[in-house]
């Protein structure tokens, strides 16, 4: 996976969003690394697509910004592709809400038919506390019964 041989390097890639995901139908890249920064690079101003930013960007420097913030943009990525919604927008209640860890895949708006499993994992990866995220190696590595889909164009 591109995110753990970024986060293996010392980077932080700092604006995974839908956008930034491509796909050949067959397999996924990484994309846009516009915003990449060495860890402990951090400033305010990089933090990427808003509806995907982490909550340690948002009260930085009260909060370090690390490869986590990364692995909380990615969930947010998979919590709309499971429910078939979008995440909260800035100025929305909801966008404080879902960085509180108020709003999870599987609740109200979120429902979705992954396996609990999965539908764990990914609330895992948008947990407001960043030392409890799964890491980059984590997501490579982790088996939870996933069957490779197939993607249909239409």
């Amino acid at each position: 996976m591109e995110l753990e041989i970024i986060h293996s390097l010392g980077w932080m890639h700092l604006d995974i969003s839908p956008s930034n995901i491509l796909t050949d139908g067959k397999r996924f890249k990484l994309a846009d690394f516009g915003t990449l920064l060495q860890n402990g690079a951090f400033q305010p101003g990089c933090e990427g697509a808003g509806p995907y930013v982490s909550p340690e960007t948002m009260i930085f420097p009260d909060a370090p910004v690390g490869p986590p913030t990364d692995i909380f943009s990615f969930g947010i990525v998979l919590l709309e592709l499971a429910s078939g919604f979008y995440a909260p927008r800035g100025g929305e209640e909801r966008y404080g809400k879902l960085r509180r860890g108020e709003i999870k895949l599987g609740d109200e708006k979120y429902q979705c038919n992954a396996s609990p499993q999965l539908i764990n994992f990914i609330n895992a990866m948008m947990t407001p506390d960043q030392t409890m995220r799964p890491t980059a190696h984590d997501l490579s590595h982790h088996q939870l019964g996933i069957q490779a889909a197939s993607i249909e164009n239409d």
